[in-house]
């Protein structure tokens, strides 16, 4: 039976392609999450006049303000930091007191060409302690997203990647991030750096090195306005590991608690055109397979077939139902298997550029769930987002997923490209687990940006179940709502207030409260010379022994740019 779906599937794409070449049928598919358009959509969120907040764009980094001039633009930099801390173990007591000086040098790449698109923004941070000497890390943070043209209108070439240090045993909501350099992109960004980005008190048994990578070569095939069609495979490498040594190292496995994820994804896809007026049919089929190393999964499998038929009812308004088969198998430690029917129903809404939002309910990955993502731009300064997401599979095909969502936003951190909201919303609220998971994410966001101020807010609620036989269904879950508030003293003195909360269960049988608040003060001396000093609080408790701490943190530092 599994032969016969195979051949049906295979012999339905060959059918459509042929259909296609024909002239049948598309307009390039800008729904499929999981291989997005090479050109995002939504990633930039609507500005105010550019002259008007000319005076914020030193509080966003250079992305804002480059991120789409045509040509390259490579900006080092440096950030020098002395630090102190009552609590560099991170534990209830001994408590330990201790200075650390930090060296991050950086480097922002914006490219925008005919050729080639990349946002690149990579930070190696050192730490060096003074009385305690088995702390000292030198971690990694990188993000990027990247296209290449090959042949114009025909083949084309993704790239993504990142790295970054997250909580092991979670709960710890806005510290560090993957993919988001502590100091920032241009002349320092007072944003992040108040909010601790990267590694900066983040104890070393407490913390892992979590990666991921993938280059998706791929073509399209553009019929006039009767159809187009696509094909792409996709390389992905994911890995996570306890950080232990002197210089964990993005994509390599180095000790205890490794888990490793390497993957291959076959894609079709062909979406009716214009031509057919109200009514669009996009027909996908791909194919997944994926091995892993270290603690978990070994190895799995995800064939999937899928039909989408959309009826645009009037301008705004877009329904849909789809249709579809799926093969999903995991072996290992635990085992899952999942053949059965998939369908779904929703509408698009999108009365005006400022407006977007898809929901949907169906069955797919083995069971019902809805889906949903918006974004709303209330005025040319205030946006609203919120998306919901659900799935199956490992954290590190989550953290592969999430990767192929993401855009670099104007503050050269990773944003949810369809909507501009957040994304890895989970990072350090959920801990590090092996095993296979049923999650969901559901995260809200609101940005205001006001003549003096940047006001940001954000709730996330993150779960995930464990499934597969042989295993007991735990569920872990976090609800963490944080607070960001950016004020613009004069053209060179901000300050930042930022704080987040973080309530539930991070790691299974561990129910955890923690709060994190941060007061950061930055002064620019020059163009390419800026200056920052900040406070961080951290309370941790935890019902599991050993893990209810609290720590104060004081740092000074300077940011170069070259």
């Amino acid at each position: 039976m599994a032969q016969l779906r195979t051949i049906a599937k295979c012999a339905s794409v060959a059918g459509l392609l042929c259909c296609a070449q024909a002239r049948l049928a598309v307009a390039f598919p800008t729904n499929d999450e999981a291989n997005p358009s090479f050109v995002p959509v939504g990633a930039d969120l609507s500005q105010p006049d550019a002259e008007e907040l000319a005076h914020q764009m030193g509080l966003t980094s250079g992305f804002a303000s480059l991120g789409s001039a045509q040509g390259w633009t490579i900006l080092p930099r440096i950030s020098l930091e002395e630090e102190f801390t009552d609590n560099i173990n991170e534990v209830p007591s001994p408590r330990r007191w201790d200075l650390t000086t930090i060296v991050a040098p950086g480097v922002a790449v914006l490219g925008n060409s005919n050729d080639a698109q990349l946002r690149l923004n990579y930070e190696p941070t050192l730490e060096i302690h003074l009385r305690t000497g088995d702390q000292n890390v030198l971690a990694q943070q990188l993000n990027a997203v990247g296209t290449l043209t090959i042949v114009p209108d025909l083949f084309y070439v993704d790239v993504r990647a990142l790295a970054g240090v997250q909580a092991t045993n979670g709960g710890i909501g806005g510290l560090g991030g993957l993919g988001q350099p502590g100091i920032g992109g241009i002349t320092g960004n007072s944003l992040v750096s108040a909010t601790g980005g990267g590694t900066v008190g983040l104890a070393k048994q407490n913390s892992n090195e979590t990666s991921s990578f993938s280059i998706s070569p791929y073509t399209l095939f553009h019929f006039g306005d009767l159809a187009t069609a696509r094909l792409s495979v996709s390389l992905t490498h994911a890995n996570t590991s306890a950080v232990t040594g002197f210089a964990p190292m993005p994509f390599v496995d180095q000790g205890s608690n490794d888990q490793s994820l390497s993957s291959i994804q076959e894609s079709a896809q062909i979406q009716t055109g214009d031509q057919f007026n109200r009514f669009r049919d996009t027909f996908s089929a791909n194919g997944y397979q994926s091995s892993s190393s270290g603690v978990g999964v070994s190895s799995s499998t995800r064939d999937t077939v899928n039909n989408r038929i959309d009826y645009q009812i009037n301008t705004p308004f877009d329904i849909y139902g789809q249709l579809g088969w799926e093969d999903i198998s995991y072996s290992g430690d635990n085992v899952l298997d999942i053949h059965d029917v998939t369908w779904g129903v929703g509408t698009v809404f999108t009365p005006n550029p400022d407006v977007s939002a898809t929901v949907g309910y169906g069955h797919q990955n083995g069971t019902n769930a809805a889906t949903a993502s918006a974004r709303y731009a209330v005025t040319a300064r205030t946006v609203l987002t919120a998306a919901y997401t659900n799935g199956v599979g490992t954290q590190l095909e989550q953290v592969a997923n999430q990767l192929n969502l993401a855009a670099v936003g104007n503050n050269g951190n990773l944003v949810n490209a369809n909507t501009g909201g957040p994304l890895f919303t989970g990072n350090n609220a959920l801990g590090v687990e092996p095993g296979i998971y049923r999650y969901s994410t559901l995260t809200l966001g609101l940005t205001s940006v006001l003549p003096r101020d940047t006001l940001t807010l954000t709730v996330g609620r993150s779960e995930e179940t464990r499934t597969g036989t042989g295993v007991p269904n735990t569920t872990n879950g976090v609800t963490t709502p944080s607070f960001t508030w950016t004020h613009l003293f004069s053209p060179v003195l901000s300050s930042t207030l930022a704080a987040w909360y973080n309530k539930g269960t991070p790691v299974a049988g561990t129910s955890t409260n923690s709060m994190v608040a941060a007061l950061s003060l930055q002064y620019t001396l020059s163009d390419t010379v800026s200056t920052f000093a900040r406070y961080n609080y951290y309370k941790v408790q935890s019902s599991s022994a050993g893990q209810s701490w609290y720590q104060d943190l004081f740092l000074v530092g300077i940011t170069k740019q070259f």
